[in-house]
């Protein structure tokens, strides 16, 4: 058998990578004296997704991985097949759960696939529902986990951030998301992990067309390491917004960035026209101006370089009554709130 190096291609058959091809960075795990192989590798049939495709840890599967081939793809090692493996088996498993039905749906997922040995992540904005915290303690019972609370260092909740910013957050300004949930997060990955990590995450495609640009598994630092933002898609998300200002288009107005403008319909269209004759004279001069995050960003870059910063989405193509119908097959109950027409 020709042993798995740096260097050596392969071609990937699972659920959103399929046919796919990735070059090995480095082996993690010698699989002739082993039970699993776990790679580390880069995608390279796309330049364009490299830079935010590099690194992923892949654990070889007996039905998801079919050849490997060296460089000049004429080497089929059809033998690795054989290779058994556990999933994850080196990595800090951190399964994020807000109570909501998708994200049970995941955990639920990873529990029943043999996934155990995980974190279970719950930020807390101090903003749920009675319901919500009373049904979190329902899942540690169920399930046999306990949760794990995270909150922001900065905000004592949602209240005390809407005071300190001058206004709630809305399906607009979403700092709430940022401050009080991804912030906690990065903090807790960089300060108490410190591992090789996969973070769970219970969100799916169809939710909204945001949501349906992710992909079921990419890095978790992924907009450190290329732009959340340039002047091109800036440009696409203002042209967007205005005709859904004019047209009244809901979901084009929920594509507008955190920073969007007051004032009524007429100003928002005028300041919005100023932002693209912008932006459009920033281009003509060859100007992108990528925007990164920032938060802890020295940290996080060192933190990629020494471990590994997945993400997995395995609800990602499920639809909202799959999750609901995955969870009452576990014998889970679904949020109350759900049961009275609410939102999570």
């Amino acid at each position: 058998m020709i042993p798995l190096k740096a260097g050596i291609k392969f071609r990937a058959l699972w659920k959103g990578h399929e046919n796919r091809i990735y070059q090995i960075r480095s082996v993690y795990k010698d699989y002739e004296t082993k039970p699993h192989v776990h790679i580390k590798a880069d995608l390279v049939d796309c330049p364009h997704e490299k830079q935010y495709s590099s690194g992923f840890w892949f654990t070889i599967y007996e039905d998801t991985l079919t050849d490997i081939n060296n460089p000049e793809n004429k080497i089929e090692l059809l033998e690795i097949k054989g290779v058994q493996c556990t999933l994850f088996k080196n990595m800090k498993l951190l399964i994020t759960c807000s109570g909501g039905k998708d994200s049970v749906a995941a955990l639920l997922w990873m529990k029943n696939n043999g996934y155990k040995n995980a974190d279970i992540v719950f930020c807390d904005t101090n903003w749920e529902s009675d319901l919500t915290y009373s049904y979190i303690k329902y899942l540690e019972e169920k399930t046999g986990h306990k949760f794990i609370f995270l909150k922001s260092k900065k905000y004592d909740g949602l209240i005390d951030l809407a005071e300190k910013k001058g206004r709630f957050p809305s399906s607009q300004r979403r700092f709430c998301t940022s401050e009080l949930k991804s912030i906690p997060m990065i903090d807790y990955i960089l300060d108490e992990v410190r591992d090789d990590f996969i973070v769970v995450q219970g969100i799916r495609a169809s939710e909204s067309e945001n949501r349906s640009k992710m992909e079921s598994q990419c890095n978790y630092f992924k907009y450190y390491l290329e732009p959340i933002e340039t002047n091109t898609s800036r440009l696409e998300k203002l042209e967007k917004y205005i005709d859904g200002l004019k047209s009244n288009i809901d979901h084009q107005l929920e594509l507008f960035p955190d920073d969007e403008i007051e004032g009524s319909k007429d100003d928002k269209i005028i300041a919005i026209q100023e932002k693209i004759d912008h932006l459009k004279s920033r281009l003509a001069k060859g100007k992108e101006d990528p925007k990164y995050h920032t938060y802890r960003r020295k940290e996080v870059l060192a933190y990629c370089k020494k471990y590994a910063t997945d993400v997995l989405r395995p609800v990602f193509r499920w639809t909202s009554q799959e999750v609901i119908d995955y969870a009452l097959d576990c014998m889970i109950d679904v949020n109350p709130l759900y049961k009275m027409d609410m939102k999570i």
